[in-house]
This record gives C-alpha cells, sequence and structure tokens, in this order.
C-alpha cells in the first residue's frame, strides 16, 4: 500500500463547501420534487371532486329515468290483464 492510502483524509474547506453545496442541492431538488407532488395532489382532488358531483348528477337522473319508466309501465298495464306466470 502506499503512504497516501494509509493517510486518515482530512476534510478541507473547500472539501466541506463542496458538500454543503451538495447537501443545499439535494435539498433543493427535494423542495422541487414536493411542490410538484403537491400541486399533482391538488389538481387530482379537483378532478375528483369534479367526478363526483358528476357522478351524483348522474344518479340522480338515472333515478328519475327509472321513476318514468316505472310510471310508464304502470300506465301501460291493463287491469283486466292476467300477469305472466312467474317463470317468465
Amino acid at each position: 500500500m502506499t503512504e497516501e492510502a494509509t493517510k486518515p483524509k482530512q476534510t478541507t474547506k473547500n472539501g466541506d463547501a463542496t458538500m454543503l453545496h451538495a447537501l443545499i442541492a439535494r435539498v433543493e431538488e427535494l423542495e422541487n420534487q414536493h411542490a410538484f407532488a403537491s400541486e399533482t395532489i391538488d389538481n387530482l382532488n379537483d378532478i375528483v371532486t369534479k367526478q363526483w358531483a358528476e357522478i351524483d348528477r348522474m344518479k340522480s337522473k338515472l333515478k328519475d329515468m327509472d321513476d318514468q319508466v316505472y310510471a310508464l309501465e304502470n300506465a301501460n298495464a291493463s287491469p283486466g290483464k292476467e300477469p305472466p306466470p312467474p317463470h317468465y
């Protein structure tokens, strides 16, 4: 082994500054990713909220249509007509 490889590594001010800049860059990148993720979550939340409103509107419309079909079926039924057997 060489003498240089066996010497303990000394941290210099320049090395500390480089490490500090690297850590700052990593923190900034994490902050950017967090901001992007937060914005994405907010956008997705808005979309889901709008979809639930649309689903509620469609459920209400479906119930109205079901009521209309039921009313039409009962209006067209003649009182003297015999219902079909249960196995139909």
